[in-house]
Formats: C-alpha cells, sequence, structure tokens
C-alpha cells in the first residue's frame, strides 16, 4: 500500500474512533442528565444556598427583586420539569404575588419581611396525569362533593422557618481527650425516630494522628434545621379564593465541626475542616395523599385554619447527650 493511501486510512480510522468516542460521550451526558432530575429538596437547597451566597458570587449587592428575577431565570425550567410553577415572595412583591396567587399569605406564616420560594404543584396526586400539564388544581371528591384543591411547598431563606446554633464541644491540649471526642458519635432526634450523623472523625475528616499536644485545640459543633412546608389548599366559593386547610413538611438537618488545632504535619495552628453531615425528615402524613386532601376539605369547611402535621422540634446530641435543641415554634 502506499504511504498517501496509509495516510489516509489512519486518518478515516481515528475519525471513526473520535466519533464513536464522541456518541458515547453524547449518551453518557444524555443519561447523566437524565438520572440528575432534580427533586423539591434539591430546588429548596439551591433556592436557600442561592439567597446565602448570591451577593458574594457576583460581587455586588443585590435587591430583593433582582434576586428573585436572576433565580427564576436560571431555574425556572428545572423546577417546571419537576411539575411545579415557581413564585419568589419578598418584600417589594408581597401583596402582586398574594393577589396573583388569591391567597392569605398570613395563614401560612408567610411574612411580609420574609423572602419565600412557592411551588404550586401542577396535577400533584393525579396519577394518570402528565406533569407536563399546566393545571395547577386536581379535583377530589369528599362526602359525594368535588372540591377543587391545589398545593404550595413553601421554602423561607431568611430564619422564619430555620434555626442555626453552635457550641462548644472540646478545648484542650491532651491528646487523650481528643481522641476521645473524635470518637464520640454525634446524632439528630425526633421524637423517638434518630439518626447518626457520624462520629466527629468521620465528619470533619481528622484522626488523632493530624493532632499534636503543642498547641490547644478547640472544636465547636454547628448545627442547623431549616423546614419546608406543603399546604393543601381548597377553593371556596363563598370567598372566591384558596384556602389552606392541611399542611405537611419536611426538615433538612446539617451539622458540621468548627475549629483550631496544632498540626503535628506542619507544625503550625490549622482550621478544622467544614465538611457537612446531615438528614431529612418527614412529618408522619408527608406521603399520605388521602390525609392532606380530607383534612383540607375539613377543615376549610369548619373554618379551623390549618391542620399542621409537623415533624416536632429537632435535637443534636454528642456522646448521648443532647447539647442543641431547634424548637419548631413558628
Amino acid at each position: 500500500m502506499k504511504r498517501s493511501n496509509l495516510k489516509r486510512v489512519v486518518v478515516l480510522l481515528l475519525l471513526v474512533i473520535l466519533v464513536n468516542c464522541e456518541c458515547v460521550n453524547v449518551y453518557a451526558n444524555a443519561v447523566s442528565d437524565e438520572s440528575k432530575m432534580l427533586t423539591v429538596e434539591d430546588i429548596s437547597d439551591i433556592f436557600l444556598n442561592y439567597y446565602t451566597n448570591s451577593d458574594n458570587a457576583r460581587g455586588k449587592s443585590m435587591s430583593a427583586e433582582e434576586k428573585a428575577a436572576v433565580f427564576l431565570d436560571e431555574y425556572k425550567q428545572d423546577i417546571e420539569n419537576i411539575g411545579y410553577e415557581p413564585h419568589v415572595v419578598h418584600s417589594e412583591n408581597y401583596e402582586q404575588e398574594q393577589e396573583l396567587l388569591n391567597t392569605d399569605f398570613s395563614t401560612m406564616s408567610i411574612h411580609k419581611n420574609g423572602t419565600y420560594l412557592i411551588l404550586v404543584g401542577l396535577n400533584d396526586g393525579q396519577e394518570n396525569m402528565s406533569r407536563s400539564a399546566t393545571s395547577p388544581s386536581f379535583t377530589y371528591n369528599y362526602n359525594g362533593t368535588a372540591y377543587t384543591l391545589r398545593t404550595l411547598t413553601v421554602t423561607n431563606a431568611d430564619l422564619n422557618y430555620a434555626k442555626t446554633s453552635y457550641c462548644d464541644l472540646l478545648k484542650t491540649t491532651s491528646k487523650t481527650l481528643i481522641e476521645n471526642c473524635l470518637n464520640t458519635a454525634i446524632s439528630v432526634y425526633l421524637y423517638s425516630i434518630s439518626d447518626i450523623l457520624g462520629t466527629v472523625a468521620s465528619i470533619c475528616g481528622l484522626s488523632v494522628s493530624d493532632f499534636s499536644s503543642s498547641g490547644e485545640t478547640s472544636l465547636i459543633l454547628n448545627c442547623g434545621s431549616n423546614w419546608t412546608r406543603q399546604f393543601t389548599q381548597v377553593y371556596s366559593a363563598n370567598r372566591g379564593s384558596w384556602v389552606s386547610g392541611s399542611s405537611v413538611e419536611y426538615v433538612k438537618t446539617s451539622s458540621y465541626l468548627s475549629g483550631h488545632y496544632y498540626s503535628a504535619r506542619t507544625n503550625s495552628m490549622v482550621s478544622v475542616p467544614q465538611q457537612e453531615a446531615g438528614s431529612i425528615f418527614y412529618s408522619q402524613n408527608y406521603n399520605n395523599y388521602t390525609w392532606k386532601c380530607e383534612q383540607a376539605i375539613i377543615y376549610m369547611l369548619n373554618v379551623n385554619g390549618v391542620n399542621y402535621d409537623m415533624t416536632g422540634d429537632v435535637k443534636y446530641s454528642y456522646g448521648g447527650k443532647v447539647m442543641i435543641t431547634h424548637r419548631e415554634d413558628f
């Protein structure tokens, strides 16, 4: 075979390989994107992180209206893809959004001085309806009467639905005390439900060999709890508006260690690596479609306000001793 022909064959083979590789990559990315379908919990986390960090990331302070516009521009399609219509409520559009959604925000502890992400469910509970449908309401039959219902999932970017606390765990130069601390478990409790978040060592990613007794070690436990509530509303023809009747919720718990220690490797004081550990707890009737709908209707008919199905207080323990309690008092 002539050298020129050989070159053509090699080039063609390379092109075939590259095309095949590209096809594999495209397919792999498609599969990856498919598997990364966001959940309500994901969207709530993105919203909270966005409102905590957006000013710093952009190097300037933005108004509530600007933040809402940028957030919705970036994430509206992702939210609609999982079957929700997003609204960001803040001090500058509070009355406008309340009128648009035709409901009373105060009955859901949505205050004018806060910032909230409200997700209006699209055909929630209708098993035979496609998530691509655009109707925000559905029908539920109770005692022979058909009622029109919808759901509003509410996440608060401020402290209305959230609690944060910290406490000192350790301040010592003793490696024995440090080792005992590192081997101690941190857990989170809600009533009789508990989850071990891990030992101090597993959470901060350190072992006793990282420490030196030449300097003082301080360890601080930082904990955060934020609740997301889902209200089921019933349309009241008499009132001409949507009335909240029942509420379910989940609480996301998180903790990390901070502080400083004298590093045996660098022979200097360094900060404790901040690695987060946490769990999500759901209220008893979170996935109980019948309870949510029927309680909403009953409470609307009896003008009883909202029947709250709550997770309750969150307790963080260190070695079995409760160190921090976040009370659900809102």
